[in-house]
């Protein structure tokens, strides 16, 4: 579920935590609201990072279902986890957390029934918040019209549009700070999801930001590859030796998907037998799948393909990062997709699975 704006937050919690700032002081404020009574008595944690061993920056116990922290911020905006533990400073379980943005000012914490964390008050704060927020509203769309009883290219067309949404959302959200850390941050884990026009608005505000260069060029490549534009081609060796081309799979079939993935990362292995059950259930004809693997260990890659039973085609370099097919297409952490059409358009990069199955239909 999206993050709920909890219609709990009254005005008798609102005068139990608020907050008093002077706008022009270093100061902030941390009022928090939980819609879970049996996190009463627990403690919310802020710690410098996950690292151990645990450094706290502030703490409060949650008492009334609410509570409130009070410290001095850095000159620099930092993104600190915030921790829902025990007395002992241990996590409880199941694990109720996020990071914060430590800055002056009154900021919000809210905790929903589900454990999701919302986060809000602050400029940056409010930055993330709308980029995820704007993921978790895709994801949610994606479902609903999987469940659809309408035409394929009416489903499609609704995709289409909750996903231009969803960058513009989050494209206007980073625009003007991408000179700071946090949208930076940000934008490593999204800039995929942009269209050329958006990455190049944004790639300007990095130019200026005078950030290192090489990542720049990365970013800069991948606009060569956004989401609009036609495939790059590359070749490389299955397990056997054999040499496999994009080409020779692209307009074979209605849709191809690469699949950067490796045997030693474990979210990709996760995230195969959910691709396994839709490669199974669809005609060849209609969708390929062409795995390529960031391994340097070919019995290791070799063993998770056989582990996993994988029947679609599978390549590597064996180079590691230094693939230059990855790069070819800014990889820059896995898993990452790109789904091609027919015509060899780049029509979707890192498709969640209900968006690949509205696609497949």
């Amino acid at each position: 579920m999206k993050k709920l704006i909890l219609a709990l937050f009254t005005l008798t919690a609102l005068l139990l935590v608020g907050c008093k700032n002077k706008p022009d002081d270093n100061s902030y404020c941390i009022s928090g609201y939980s819609n879970i009574d049996s996190l009463n008595g627990k403690w919310v944690y802020i710690f410098e990072s996950l690292d151990e061993p645990l450094h706290a920056i502030d703490s409060a116990k949650i008492t009334n279902n609410s509570f409130k922290i009070n410290g001095m911020s850095l000159v620099q905006p930092y993104m600190a986890p915030i921790i829902i533990t025990n007395e002992d400073k241990k996590p409880i379980a199941p694990l109720i957390g996020a990071y914060i943005v430590v800055e002056p000012g009154e900021i919000d914490v809210e905790i929903s029934a589900d454990g999701a964390i919302e986060i809000t008050g602050t400029p940056q704060n409010d930055m993330i918040s709308k980029c995820e927020n704007a993921m978790s509203d895709f994801s949610e769309a994606c479902a609903d019209i999987l469940k659809r009883d309408i035409s394929s290219a009416e489903k499609k067309s609704m995709l289409i549009s909750a996903r231009n949404i969803r960058n513009k959302t989050m494209a206007n959200a980073l625009k003007g700070n991408m000179d700071k850390e946090i949208a930076l941050s940000i934008f490593r884990q999204k800039y995929m999801y942009f269209e050329q026009d958006q990455l190049d608005s944004l790639l300007k505000e990095l130019e200026a930001a005078n950030i290192n260069e090489e990542e720049l060029l990365i970013y800069k490549s991948a606009t060569n590859t956004a989401i609009g534009k036609r495939y790059t081609d590359f070749e490389l060796n299955d397990i056997n030796g054999n040499k496999v081309k994009l080409s020779d799979l692209v307009g074979k079939h209605d849709y191809v998907l690469i699949d950067f993935w490796a045997s030693w990362c474990g979210p990709c292995r996760r995230a195969i037998p959910a691709l396994q059950e839709i490669y199974d259930d669809t005609p060849r004809d209609k969708f390929e799948v062409l795995a390529v693997s960031l391994d340097d260990d070919k019995d290791k890659w070799q063993a998770a393909i056989e582990a996993h039973g994988l029947k679609w085609q599978n390549v590597a370099s064996l180079d590691a990062w230094h693939c230059a097919s990855a790069k070819a297409y800014a990889i820059t952490f896995i898993p990452s997709t790109v789904l091609i059409d027919s015509t060899g358009t780049i029509i979707s990069r890192n498709t969640n699975i209900d968006a690949l199955k509205v696609m497949l239909q």
